[in-house]
């Protein structure tokens, strides 16, 4: 049981302004396995993990890691990792990994065709973006003033992607402050 609210910037599609949710409430059941150690547990009693959420609509749960450094803490898509790509639907690619602390990295790039390197900084042409989110539901965005960084695929079909990335977000959502810099990002998932 739980409650949200976020404010959403356009990202894709000639959307425009601001859209503020708020009052956001969920009360979802779900189950826990113990069937993976917690990180650094060597020889310790697994520590239960909820079972991952279904994907979103449009998302595939994917086979596959996502990694990187958030302000030089190693991080990976442990517990969950999500991707669309839609080339018939305005080339959209979102790639989302949550590890067991429900910390998050988010990253969507419309108008992708193919391997190269795209922006993820503040007003690209784009309009991508990369977020971090953490449990406290503090977001961090390089689409906010101040955001740079890049995606790079180096493989694009329509079932797998390979890659890296690296950005700094700006505080965004939830009282979030200071800077996210992720560094050493790669990617290598089949959806």
């Amino acid at each position: 049981m739980g409650a949200f609210s976020f404010e959403a910037m356009p990202l894709v599609g000639g959307a425009a302004g601001t859209m503020k949710i708020t009052s956001g409430k969920f009360d979802v059941a779900y189950t826990t396995s113990s069937s993976r150690p917690a990180a650094g547990a060597a020889g310790k009693t697994p520590t239960p993990r909820a079972t991952p959420a279904p994907p979103a609509s449009g998302q595939t749960a994917s086979t596959g890691a996502m990694s990187a450094e958030i302000n030089s803490k190693a991080w990976s898509s442990s517990f969950q990792l999500y991707v669309t790509y839609n080339k018939n639907n305005n080339g959209l690619f979102q790639i989302t990994g949550f590890d067991s602390d429900a910390s998050g990295i988010t990253i969507g790039v419309g108008q992708v065709t193919g391997p190269g390197t795209y922006s993820l900084a503040f007003l690209n042409p784009k309009a991508a973006s990369a977020m971090v989110g953490n449990s406290s539901s503090q977001v961090w965005n390089s689409y906010a003033q101040g955001g740079t960084g890049t995606i790079t695929f180096t493989t694009l079909t329509d079932h797998r992607a390979v890659g890296t990335f690296s950005f700094e977000a700006m505080p965004s959502v939830g009282g979030a402050t200071g800077t996210m810099k992720v560094t050493n990002g790669k990617f290598d998932v089949t959806y």
